[in-house]
This record gives structure tokens, sequence and C-alpha cells, in this order.
């Protein structure tokens, strides 16, 4: 019998191959509507706060978190995840030279969404979705857990829905939420088939239109949703890690590390950048300060 996930693989992989395509766009105008409208480096992050002061702010992230000590989170409610497994309307993969992003653009009225527990009335839409990583795998994710890096860490940029995009959401206390799902090399682990398309990307600035009536995509794969239904992980303020480091995001970071295997991880340590391959594009741990953080 034909296998017929193998199928729809081949012919999304087939269909493209000759559709990568080069911009050369503000980076403001490629995706990330939150992330600087000049030229930034991984070298020195320390400089950031030279041209974007808000990186030097007090609730900057990433941070190290310690379950330990955090406050324990009510246990009589939890996240709703409704919708997971619907498909946007289309999937634009960009290579923007800092990272690889999906983004999300969904049918009107038939969308996934995280709302409920300490979110309260608001509900919120995911945008766009992303990745750091490092050169092996003992480095590469922008939080760590007690201390210890990862491979990989992804975030799942999502919107509140009152303010109708993520460019509008960045100014308010309430706008963003970003769930940061953190990966392990592992020997084995999940096919994780949406990340087969980022070969498709490895030049500096290309992309690549994914049709929802070609590729079967749903935010299912990237969610980790046992996860956030069950209360284990922690929760935070803080801000994007990247220029200019706005601080108006609520962080949701799943305790249960993923696993990745070691081909899925080197299709990310083949991405090319401005100055050759792309790795270590991760933010150092920045101070806690004065905040708290929550533990399911």
């Amino acid at each position: 019998m034909l296998n017929i996930r193998l199928i729809v693989t081949i012919c999304c992989q087939i269909w493209v191959l000759c559709q990568a395509d080069t911009f050369n766009e503000p980076l403001a105008h490629v995706g990330l509507d939150y992330i600087a409208d000049s030229e930034f480096s991984y070298n020195d992050p320390s400089e950031w706060k030279v041209k974007y002061p808000v990186c030097d702010g007090i609730n900057q992230s990433p941070i190290d978190i310690v379950p330990g000590k955090c406050e324990k989170l009510p246990k009589k409610r939890s996240l709703t995840v409704r919708n997971e497994d619907y498909r946007p309307e289309s999937v634009e993969l960009i290579n923007d030279h800092y990272t690889v992003k999906y983004l999300l653009t969904w049918h009107e009225n038939k969308y996934p969404s995280i709302s409920g527990y300490f979110l309260g009335n608001s509900e919120y839409i995911p945008r766009d979705i992303h990745f750091h990583w490092g050169r092996n795998d003992t480095q590469g994710s922008e939080h760590s857990i007690n201390s210890r890096k990862y491979s990989l860490e992804m975030h799942i940029v999502c919107y509140n829905s009152k303010y109708g995009s993520v460019a509008e959401a960045k100014f308010f206390k309430d706008g963003i939420l970003v769930i940061g799902q953190l990966f392990q090399v592992k020997n084995y682990a999940p096919s994780y088939f949406f990340l087969d398309f980022l070969p498709r990307v490895s030049r500096s600035r290309s992309k690549i239109v994914l049709e929802e009536k070609l590729c079967a995509f749903n935010l299912g794969e990237f969610l980790n949703v046992d996860a956030l239904r069950k209360g284990s992980f922690v929760v935070y303020n803080g801000s994007f890690t990247t220029p200019p480091c706005y601080e108006d995001v609520t962080w949701v970071i799943p305790l249960k590390v993923n696993s990745i295997d070691k081909r899925k991880m080197n299709f990310f340590r083949e991405i090319q950048g401005l100055d050759g391959r792309l790795v270590d594009n991760y933010r150092p741990i920045q101070p806690i300060n004065t905040r708290k953080c929550l533990v399911g």
C-alpha cells in the first residue's frame, strides 16, 4: 500500500524546488514585525544597547529558569489550546540571515488559539515560528534550565487578537505571548515533517511559500500541547530576544525538552547568513532582577 504521507512529502519538495526566491526589502518588512529596521550582530550582543537602549532594560530575555525558585501557579485551571489541527491558508518560510521562520497566514475565523488561565480573557493567535541554534549539541537554546543549555530553541510568537497583528500588539503589556520550546539532539526523535523544507532556504535571504492545498501542515506539529494543557511549564514577563528588545512579552517555557535527531539538527547548521554559516544565533542569558517566575 502506498505511503500517503511520503507521497505528500515528495510532492511538496518537488513543488518548492524551484520556488526559492531572494528578497532585498528592509528587515522590518520581511515578516518579523518586532525586529530591528537595520542590521545587528550576534558577535557582540552587549553592543545592542548602544543603538537600542531598551536592550539594557531590567526585564530582558532570555533568562536561566530555575523551577525550584519559581512560585507555584494555581492548579485548578490550565491553558486552553483550540484548533491546533487547523492548517494555515499559506506558510511563508524565510531565511532573513538571523534565523529561519515560518510566517503563518490563517483563513478568516479558522485559526488556532491559546487562552485561559493566567492569560485572562485574552486570546492569542500564532503569527510566526522561528529558531535559535548553536554550532554543537551543547549550545544553541536562548533560555537555559538550571543553567543547562540545549541544542535548539523554537519560538512560537502569538499576538493578542484584540490588537489584530504583532505590529500593533508589541506596544502593549498583554500584547504578545511567546512559547519557547527547547530541543536536545538524540538518536531517536519525531520526524518533524515541517523541517524537511529548511534546505530550500539555506541561502541567505531566501524564501518559499507553502500552500495549504498541497502541504499537510498544522500547528500541532510545533506545539507541545500536552505541556500547555497540563500546566507543565514556567511563565515569566520578559522581552523579545532581538533588537529593539521590546519588554512586552509573556513567556511560556514548557519544562519538557523535546528530542531532535542529528540529521534535522544539521539542516539548521547548513543555513547561510551574511558571513557564511549561520550558527550561535542566540542571545546570552539576562539577569532576572526582581522579576518572578511561575511554575505549573
